[in-house]
């Protein structure tokens, strides 16, 4: 008979009991990070922090939604009665989303914006990709003139997007001998 020992670590003890400003918690896979997360929520909430003041963001659909149920679960096996729709909980795009709705009014947007998904963005890039395609040796990054627009539009939405996610530092790429190579050596800038 095996035993799972599920008690936090030390370092997972100290994340769950530190309720005082915000916290950075690095781990690898399979680590304990989203337990020791819900915990830490859990217990923010035990102390009677409101709902509405917890942000909890994540990097991924999946990581989100379990977020949501083992919350869940684990507040109502504490006997507590929270609505986790006041929580700012979600990627890191739906709580970014959801201030820029409630706080519009307060920006210079107002109702002049619109939230792109991967097909828009790849359409607005397909529309306009003869602009890109006046940039020197723009093929190394989105293939050969040959290929389809629309497959040309699709690599540079993911290549933006790489960009963007990964913090790449656009000064850095743009002195790269070879831009087209797999990126295992390009520079990331930690924020």
């Amino acid at each position: 008979m095996s035993f799972i020992d599920n008690s936090p670590n030390p370092a997972q003890r100290r994340a769950t009991e530190t309720t005082e400003g915000p916290l950075l918690i690095i781990a690898g896979h399979g680590s304990g990070k989203t337990k020791t997360l819900v915990d830490r929520i859990v217990r923010l909430v035990q102390l009677g922090t409101p709902a509405e003041n917890l942000f909890v963001a994540t990097f991924t659909e999946k990581t989100a939604k379990e977020l949501v149920t083992w919350v869940s679960n684990q507040l109502l096996r504490s006997g507590l009665r929270v609505n986790l729709n006041e929580m700012y909980l979600g990627t890191l795009h739906a709580p970014f989303l959801r201030l820029l709705e409630e706080y519009r009014e307060y920006t210079r947007l107002k109702g002049s914006y619109r939230i792109l998904d991967d097909f828009d963005q790849q359409f607005v890039l397909y529309r306009n990709i003869s602009r890109f395609a006046e940039i020197d040796d723009i093929e190394l990054l989105i293939g050969e003139p040959t290929r389809s627009r629309w497959e040309r539009a699709l690599g540079l939405v993911r290549l933006l997007n790489r960009v963007s996610e990964e913090c790449l530092d656009p000064v850095m790429l743009s002195g790269r001998d070879d831009p087209g190579d797999d990126g295992k050596t390009w520079v990331v800038r930690k924020l």
